[in-house]
């Protein structure tokens, strides 16, 4: 009866083929989770974002006045809302603060999650409010017209 073991040589060719199989497994799996890491930053910028500009945008809905900027452009919004609540927008080191009535802490509108670059406000003719803030890079503008 014929031994039907494996020989030196079968071995090493199947270690090979082996390794060769197992290298592309392990590219195409670190290749995918490079990716679902990019996707994620890219889901947290977002939603920071979107976040910011939500928040803007009902503040500016419920504005009766506008103290700063007067007029053109500025990195500092300072408002009345229609119940007299002073509100003021300002850019902190890295994120956006928003201070309320007395209260002169800035509450942050963003988290340590992301980073704010900028923040601008532009009054428009006719009554109207641009924001336009930088978050990791990602430009986010919101605009809206005051109610008289």
């Amino acid at each position: 009866m014929p031994n039907r073991a494996f020989t030196l040589i079968e071995t090493i060719i199947y270690i090979a083929l082996f390794g060769l199989l197992m290298t592309g497994v392990l590219t195409s799996v670190y290749g995918l989770l490079e990716n679902s890491d990019r996707l994620s930053v890219h889901t947290t910028t977002e939603d920071e974002g979107t976040f910011v500009l939500r928040k803007l945008e009902w503040i500016f809905e419920n504005t009766a006045s506008v103290q700063s900027p007067s007029s053109g452009y500025g990195e500092k919004l300072s408002v009345t809302l229609t119940d007299g609540t002073h509100v003021t927008i300002t850019k902190t080191a890295t994120t956006i603060g928003l201070t309320r009535g007395t209260d002169m802490t800035p509450n942050a509108l963003t988290s340590a999650n992301v980073t704010v670059q900028s923040l601008g406000f532009y009054i428009l003719p006719g009554g109207g409010i641009e924001a336009s803030t930088t978050v990791d890079g990602r430009m986010f503008t919101t605009r809206s017209y005051l109610q008289k």
